[in-house]
């Protein structure tokens, strides 16, 4: 069953979230009161956790479960878009494009025009794998294709770094470490690894061609 979104507004704060919803509540803390609100969540709490994107503007973009929302500066919510699927990692802006590229399960991955919230492009794929991770990166986007739903006792199969380019023959595809986080720094792609007293980061070279 497909839940509806509630959208409650406090003062200039509009709070989205999915399910029925438990009362607001206030802390009192060393700076201002905090209000904080409880509801089902359509998503596992990892996913749903993902952080708002802030635009130059003072805009910013919240995903609450399979939806983005952009809010403007006064907190109203100026458009939505629903993937209808959860969306699994903080969208990413472009701004040189004035858009914002969202990735969902089921191998969702659309682009959107900041400003509006129309579709800009969409990818059309299936399998087994998941998106979980996206960057803007040259004239495109990184995204990493989580490979676990391919993987058994017999197969083996890395992760994989993929470019989408503007245009559709400005692609490649890499093997990525299993688990690993994403992170561009200007031109620079680094795999980032967790280990228990540190944190190994692996440079990613895209092929020379690209």
């Amino acid at each position: 069953m497909r839940l509806i979104p509630s959208i409650i507004t406090i003062g200039v704060l509009s709070v989205v979230t999915f399910g029925q919803t438990a009362p607001a509540r206030k802390q009192h803390s060393n700076s201002k009161n905090r209000i904080v609100f409880a509801g089902e969540s359509i998503v596992s709490p990892k996913i749903s956790r993902i952080a708002p994107v802030s635009l130059p503007d003072g805009r910013m973009a919240v995903v609450a479960g399979d939806t983005i929302y952009m809010a403007g500066v006064d907190g109203k919510i100026l458009w939505s878009y629903s993937l209808r699927a959860p969306i699994t990692a903080k969208p990413a802006l472009r701004l040189d494009q004035n858009e914002i590229a969202v990735i969902g399960y089921d191998l969702t991955f659309v682009r959107l025009d900041a400003s509006t919230g129309k579709l800009v492009w969409k990818a059309d794929m299936n399998g087994r794998a998941v998106f979980s991770n996206i960057q803007p990166y040259g004239q495109g986007y990184l995204v990493v294709l989580d490979m676990s739903g391919y993987r058994d006792n017999l197969l083996h199969y890395n992760d994989q770094v993929e470019f989408w380019g503007d245009k559709d023959d400005d692609s490649w595809s890499l093997d990525f470490p299993i688990g690993a986080s994403l992170t561009v720094v200007g031109d620079k792609i680094y795999a980032v690894q967790y280990e228990k007293k540190a944190v190994a980061l692996t440079e990613i070279k895209p092929p020379k061609h690209s």
